[in-house]
C-alpha cells in the first residue's frame, strides 16, 4: 500500500509497567473505507528486513456499516500482499473498494467513536 500520510508515533502498554514505542499510518481513504497500518517494531530482531510487518496489523473501517476489524498476523500479510499486487495494475478506487470490501463480513465491531 503506497502510504496516505505521514507516519504518527504513539506508545503502547507492552507488560504491566513499561512502553513500547508503535507507528500508525492512515495507507488508505475512500468514501467507503479507510485502513490504517499499526506497526509494533521489535528492536531486537535486526535480521529481518524493513518490508516485513514484524508485529501490528490493519484496522479496517467501514464508514457505512459503522464497523471495523483488526486483522493480524497471516491475514494481515495476505491483505498486504493482495493490495501490493493491485498496485501494480494502478487500480481504481471501485477496484480497491471491492478488494477491501472482501473484508467487510468479518466485521463485528461497531465504531462507536473514532
Amino acid at each position: 500500500m503506497a502510504p496516505f500520510g505521514s507516519q504518527n508515533k504513539f506508545f503502547a502498554v507492552n507488560g504491566p509497567w513499561s512502553l513500547q514505542e508503535c507507528f500508525m499510518q492512515m495507507v488508505y481513504n475512500s468514501d467507503n473505507f479507510v485502513v490504517v497500518q499499526f506497526d509494533l517494531p521489535h528492536r531486537e530482531i535486526e535480521e529481518l528486513g524493513p518490508e516485513q510487518m514484524l508485529r501490528g496489523g490493519y484496522e479496517i473501517v467501514d464508514k457505512f456499516a459503522r464497523k471495523e476489524i483488526f486483522i493480524e498476523g497471516a491475514m494481515a500479510e495476505s491483505f498486504k500482499d493482495g493490495v501490493t499486487a493491485m498496485m501494480e495494475t494502478s487500480p481504481s478506487e471501485e477496484e480497491m473498494d471491492d478488494y477491501i470490501e472482501r473484508y467487510t463480513s468479518l466485521m463485528q465491531h461497531p465504531v462507536i467513536l473514532h
